[in-house]
């Protein structure tokens, strides 16, 4: 979705897409879009849960594409993960 955001100094129309995460959006506005969000933190912070629901519901939401990189996770583990979360990328998404 497009969001509120500053260009060139004035207020207009940006390319910013909401998080989609229950309470994020009423913190920051957005993200770029097409940009890259690295998200760190140690064992157990979210990151995961965060991942799997900007995906989702910015799929789902706004038909926004995403994309998921884990060094640990199987594919199969992040469905099965999403999937306990009520999220299922495998029947429409995947």
């Amino acid at each position: 979705m497009l969001g509120e955001g500053v260009v060139g100094g004035v207020w207009e129309k940006a390319l910013i897409v909401k998080a989609h995460v229950l309470g994020l959006d009423g913190v920051i506005c957005g993200f770029p879009r097409g940009g890259l969000i690295l998200v760190l933190g140690l064992l157990g912070f979210g990151k995961t849960i965060f991942g799997v629901s900007y995906i989702y519901y910015g799929a789902v939401d706004a038909q926004e594409p995403g994309l998921y990189i884990s060094m640990f996770e199987s594919g199969e583990g992040f469905l099965d993960f999403a999937n306990g979360l009520g999220m299922d990328f495998r029947g429409s998404y995947g």
